[in-house]
């Protein structure tokens, strides 16, 4: 059974934005989870290594987001593994 089999929570800051509603003002994010390079759960940007696309979807109203920060070119120079959204 892998590490991910069961249902856990964790925090991050790492999402995909799914889809835009702009009718009815929200956006759907899907969460990443953040991995270190032995594959543990990781806060620390310095321990980053891959992103992990989960199923935890959240819908957001878009009027509570004030400011979208993506992923630093710093970061994406260290050929971090980004899961493919399909």
């Amino acid at each position: 059974m892998s590490q991910f089999d069961m249902e856990e929570d964790f925090e991050t800051s790492y999402f995909r934005i799914e889809s835009v509603d702009r009718t009815k003002g929200h956006v759907v994010i899907s969460l990443l989870r953040p991995l270190d390079l032995e594959g543990n759960i990781t806060n620390s940007r310095g321990h980053l290594f891959r992103l992990e696309k989960t199923d935890k979807i959240k819908t957001i109203d878009v009027s509570l987001i004030s400011a979208v920060q993506p992923l630093t070119i710093e970061l994406l120079k260290r050929n971090i593994i980004i899961e493919p959204k399909w």
